[in-house]
């Protein structure tokens, strides 16, 4: 409700225009009301981008109904990410979701429904305080609970309803998707790191061998995998400690078997390829 960064700053978190403002309201409320806003304001027949990020279920963990005169005093454990109260967790994602379908409503309002591509999806796994069952870890991490996320595309005039895509994909994807959808073209020399994945959804055209790869620094702790084929290598460094893992996620989606000490061979030639990874997208300056 007071839209405040954790503590110990509490500085203002709400902006307009890279401006700060103040506003009185639950933020997922907030954000709902100005992209309802924006939508109103569009033009018929014209393009438009519009990107909701919702902060829900972020800490400070406030349902709707918990107003309080002033923001979480610093010690809280409502600011801790990894225990929030069940009930308080569940009302802000009700509320996120009934936010919305009040977006999706005000594009049937507009008739923009059927020409307008919607994407939803997380940027990562839950913490401790949701539930990625049955996917190991949270999070911050790379086991697939951390990286693996919902994904629901919806584009009227080009994928019918209850398609399914089992192939793996990465948000990057999405990003050559909508600008080959808006008509547009990369910068000469700029290519995408993804590929177009609603192209290959809507003609269900299989996707070429490729590997994928994450890379997640906190603080001291580093956290790296790579994924070619149903192989996933992780090496986790947590201080100067090391953990690898190996899995066949095809077959052990919930990581619970380390195949690491049984599949040396393939442990190598996934760490060269995280390795070669890692110097290619290094800052060139």
């Amino acid at each position: 409700f007071h839209h405040v960064e954790p503590p110990p700053s509490l500085l203002n978190g709400l902006y307009r225009d890279e401006e700060p403002i103040r506003q009185d309201g639950y933020v997922t409320d907030v954000i709902t009301k100005e992209a309802e806003g924006f939508i109103d304001r569009q033009p018929a027949n014209q393009p438009f981008f519009l990107y909701v990020a919702y902060t829900a279920p972020h800490s400070p963990f406030q349902g709707p109904g918990d107003l309080r005169p002033s923001p979480l005093p610093p010690g809280s454990e409502l600011w801790n990410q990894d225990e929030a109260p069940k009930d308080v967790y569940r009302a802000m994602l009700e509320c996120m979701d009934h936010g919305i379908g009040s977006v999706l409503k005000k594009l049937d309002d507009r008739q923009m429904t059927n020409d307008t591509i919607v994407l939803f999806m997380s940027d990562n796994g839950g913490t401790a305080s949701g539930r990625n069952a049955p996917f190991s870890g949270h999070k911050g991490g790379v086991f697939e609970g951390g990286i693996r996320v919902p994904c629901i595309v919806r584009w009227p005039e080009v994928l019918r309803p209850g398609l399914t895509f089992d192939e793996p994909c990465i948000t990057m994807d999405f990003s050559a998707s909508m600008v080959r959808a808006a008509g547009a073209q990369p910068e000469p020399g700029r290519a995408f790191d993804g590929i177009d994945i609603l192209k290959h959804l809507a003609e269900r055209q299989p996707i070429a061998k490729r590997s994928l790869f994450w890379r997640a620094r906190r603080a001291a702790n580093t956290r790296k995998a790579v994924r070619d084929g149903s192989l996933k290598y992780i090496a986790d460094h947590t201080g100067n400690r090391l953990n690898e893992y190996l899995f066949d996620v095809l077959q052990d989606p919930c990581e619970k078997t380390n195949l690491l000490s049984s599949r040396g061979p393939e442990v190598q030639r996934l760490k060269l390829l995280l390795k070669e990874w890692e110097e290619s997208v290094k800052t060139k300056r």
